[in-house]
Order: C-alpha cells, then structure tokens, then sequence
C-alpha cells in the first residue's frame, strides 16, 4: 500500500523550515524555483448557462420527475413543496458556487 504522500516531489520532505516558519532565503528560493502559491482562475460561462448546468444533476432530475409525476397523480402541494425544494437547492448551489469563484 502506498502512503498518500508518495505523490509528492522530494523536496516536499526538505525540513529546511524551523519551528517559527521558513527563512526569508529560503522562502525566496522556493518562490523562484515553484512560483507563487496562487489558486488559477477559472473561466467562467454565461451566468444562465451555468445555472442551468445545475439542472442536470441526476438527483435533481429524479425529483423534477417525481414532482411532474405527483401533479399528473392529482398531488398539486406535494408536487409544488418538491419542485420549491428543487429550486431553493439549486439557487443555494449557484450561489454558493458563484461566490467562491
């Protein structure tokens, strides 16, 4: 079995570092040698296409059925209580995510 840390360069076993951080030439030396420790930006798509991406969730989809099917059954609350759920979810993730990006 191999340990999660296999993956790792060897330079992330270097204990260069002391007990209260890196030195400063040491900290210079790996922001040359790996870069700035920033995230990438993603590109982003039109704001409607991706909330509509959140539709096709499977999980989603099996609910907007029950919910279609329920109406269908003659159950008009239930199948408004799971398609509000629905929908309050979905906007909860988009902008959760939108945030974060």
């Amino acid at each position: 079995m191999t340990s999660a840390t296999s993956a790792l360069p060897q330079d992330a076993y270097d204990h260069s570092a002391t007990l209260v951080g890196l030195t400063a030439q040491e900290a210079e030396a790996r922001l040359s040698k790996y870069g700035p420790n920033d995230p990438t930006s993603t590109r982003r798509g039109a704001l409607v296409f991706e909330l509509l991406h959140l539709f096709l969730n499977p999980l989603v989809i099996i609910l907007l059925v029950a919910s279609v099917i329920s109406a269908f059954l003659g159950q008009k609350i239930e199948a408004e209580i799971i398609f509000v759920i629905v929908v309050f979810s979905v906007t909860i993730d988009f902008v959760q995510t939108y945030r974060f990006a």
